[in-house]
């Protein structure tokens, strides 16, 4: 296969060696061992119909490869893998892992092993949607320019026990990447001995020697993990990431909303973190720990311990409000540190995670406005579509493919190693209107107790299909 082939499969059920996409294999045991692109000119892997075609224990690898589209696929069991390729986009795809090995991980954008000679460039991961056994359920591991957008991960318990980091999302030696409206959701980390980091969305620049900066993430959802922080950023590196903005994490049971380390250089702004559940007589967690950066119009609000702890005199315009809830007797307070304008402590009466702006009793949302206030939105507004860290006027709401998602994810013919793949937005019952089902989009919005905006539950239709090289990922 050359630049600018198409290989569209048919709805049904594909099994076997024969139907891998997997060019790392002996010649004749797949169909596209010579699969290759050309700049401006992609090959494309795609399904008839979105969701219609499913690779079922065949495998998906592909090793140096670059300018290729694969489209619209179900891979389930085998997880995924694409090592020093650049120019690749995976749009619309459900990738799922079964495994019982320690570290497996779902799907992995990677350099080449183990020397990491060669990176992985340019990769984009569009409205797709990752599950299973994995260790992480994606991740950018050594990889420059890469881009998570609209995507959905969760981690399901199965794995052999271990104590090393795993999470829903992963960015692990990772240079200018951007991750925008995406969602780690009711992981299930039962596997997970102590020791490392678990949870949501993981950034560090690990001990492979490539220090992780210009990272962005913006938009951004966890929400009701099982354990671990819902947001760790810790590059080991004085040059780290540079942007988190407009992102929530809401009940995350055992942690911090966000851990940071070495966030010099680090924009904190307009984050909504709220209702960490740790237990009381452990540690004194609470909506976000460790200071340097910027911190800005964040809000921090009804966590068990500290709303913000060990925070940076670089502060102004936040509102730490109701935390420090069931410490367990230990001493903590709404603003664990000094600075020269800490912020405010005021009830945000917040209705929605999604929206900061939007009160339970109609009345405006706090805003800073003493002699240093500014008189802006304090926390979160998830409303529209990011694109390469721009804000769109698209909608976001209703997520995209989300009942392919909530299919996927609550399918108990695959879930091999757990017992409970309907949990969460998967379940049955209904939304708090009595009456339609539970979405993805209704969960979010409904997930503090008042029914979702009618607006952001009406049908939109599918993003339009765009030829793969005229999509746009951010050099900077």
């Amino acid at each position: 296969m050359v630049g600018g082939d198409e290989v569209i499969l048919k709805d049904g059920v594909y099994t076997g060696s024969a139907n891998q996409i997997d060019n790392d294999v002996p010649s004749g045991t797949a169909f596209n061992t010579s699969i290759t692109g050309a700049n401006g000119n992609y090959t494309t892997i795609r399904a008839e119909n979105d969701h219609g075609a499913t690779l079922n224990d065949t495998g998906f690898k592909l090793v140096e490869k670059d300018n290729i589209l694969i489209q619209g696929l179900r891979i389930l069991k085998t997880g995924g893998k694409l090592d020093a390729c650049e120019h690749i986009t995976i749009r619309r795809c459900g990738i799922h892992l079964t495994t019982t090995s320690t570290y497996g991980i779902t799907f992995g954008i990677t350099a080449t092993y183990p020397n990491y000679t060669v990176k992985a460039k340019r990769i984009l991961l569009e409205e797709s949607w990752f599950w299973g056994e994995g260790r992480y359920a994606a991740y950018f591991h050594i990889t420059e320019h890469c881009v998570a957008r609209r995507c959905v991960f969760r981690t399901d318990a199965g794995q052999k026990p271990h104590d090393d980091p795993n999470s829903g999302f992963a960015l692990y030696g990772a240079q200018y990447s951007i991750v925008e409206n995406c969602i780690v959701i009711n992981t299930e980390n039962a596997r997970y001995d102590g020791g490392g980091d678990v949870g949501g969305f993981y950034v560090t620049s690990g001990s492979s020697g490539f220090p992780t900066h210009g990272t962005k993430l913006y938009g951004n959802i966890a929400l009701n993990l099982e354990d671990g922080k819902g947001f760790s950023i810790d590059p080991q590196s004085s040059n780290g990431p540079n942007a988190f903005e407009n992102n929530v994490s809401w009940h995350s049971q055992r942690s911090y909303g966000l851990y940071g380390k070495n966030l010099s250089g680090l924009v904190i702004k307009n984050n909504t973190l709220g209702f960490d559940r740790d237990a009381p007589d452990t540690d004194k967690h609470g909506g976000a720990d460790y200071g340097s950066g910027v911190w800005s119009h964040n809000l921090f609000v009804h966590n068990n311990g500290y709303g913000v702890n060990r925070g940076s005199s670089s502060s102004n315009n936040n509102n730490s409000y109701g935390n420090c809830v069931d410490d367990g007797g230990l001493s903590c307070s709404n603003y664990g540190f000094s600075a020269s304008d800490i912020g405010i402590s005021e009830d945000p009466k917040l209705k929605y995670i999604t929206d900061a702006s939007i009160t339970i009793d109609g009345t405006p949302a706090p805003t800073d406005s003493d002699g240093a206030g500014d008189g802006q939105l304090i926390g979160a507004q998830i409303l529209n579509r990011y694109e390469n860290g721009v804000l769109t006027s698209t909608p976001l709401w209703p997520f995209p493919n989300e009942d392919w998602i909530k299919q996927d994810f609550a399918d108990a013919s695959i879930a091999t190693g757990y017992t409970d793949p309907d949990r969460g937005f998967c379940a049955g019952g209904t939304r708090l209107d009595g009456t339609n089902a539970i979405t993805l989009t209704s969960y979010v919005w409904e997930y503090i107790g008042y029914p979702v905006p009618e607006e952001y539950t009406t049908t939109t239709p599918p993003t339009a299909i765009i030829p793969p090289y005229l999509h746009t990922i951010s050099t900077y």
